[in-house]
């Protein structure tokens, strides 16, 4: 069984339960890993969960352009992907910018 076969078991499918935040990385050339299992995975969530009233995590997906599984990408795609998995995790953890 795959993971998407799972989304909404053991969470009372259709019943406005929670998921966690959700950000799914993948490159459109990812030649190990079809970018759309990422897309199916993702859309499937949204689908079944992202419309309930309860779900206030976000479910995204980040999709690279131009790469594949990760090696050789340029620096500036590296630092580009960091900075969105940090700024999603600032949001699902309610992080506020103080300044000193």
């Amino acid at each position: 069984i795959s993971p998407l076969h799972n989304i909404g078991k053991g969470r009372g499918k259709g019943k406005g339960h929670q998921y966690p935040a959700v950000l799914l990385l993948t490159g459109d050339h990812d030649d190990r890993v079809s970018p759309f299992h990422s897309l199916k995975y993702i859309a499937e969530l949204q689908h079944s969960v992202g419309s309930s009233p309860k779900q206030t995590n976000p479910l995204v997906i980040r999709v690279d352009t131009n790469t594949g599984h990760g090696a050789g990408k340029p620096v500036k795609k590296t630092i580009e992907e960091a900075a969105d998995v940090y700024g999603f995790l600032a949001n699902a953890l309610h992080i506020q910018w103080h300044e000193q």
